[in-house]
C-alpha cells in the first residue's frame, strides 16, 4: 500500500461479509460501514472500482463501486 490519502465514512452502509478468498459468505452476512471509520484509497482492486484499507489495529479491506464512494466518503483533511 502506497501512502495514500485517507478517507472517512460520512453514512453509514454495508458490504457483504466475505470468506479468506474474498467471495461473499453463503449465509449472506454482511458487515456494517460506520460514520467515522477511516480509509486509504489503494490502487489496486480485484473486483470492484474502488479498494479501501483500513487505517489502525485491525486491517479491513473493502471494495465499492466509484457511485458507493462518493456517496459515502470523503477526503480527511490533512
Amino acid at each position: 500500500m502506497s501512502a495514500e490519502k485517507r478517507y472517512r465514512c460520512i453514512k453509514e452502509f454495508s458490504v457483504p461479509l466475505c470468506d479468506d478468498d474474498g467471495c461473499a459468505v453463503e449465509s449472506g452476512e454482511t458487515m456494517p460501514v460506520e460514520v467515522g471509520e477511516t480509509f486509504y484509497r489503494s490502487d489496486v482492486t480485484w473486483m470492484n472500482d474502488v479498494r479501501l484499507e483500513g487505517v489502525g489495529d485491525t486491517y479491513v479491506w473493502l471494495e465499492v463501486s466509484e457511485e458507493t464512494f462518493r456517496e459515502h466518503f470523503e477526503e480527511e483533511a490533512e
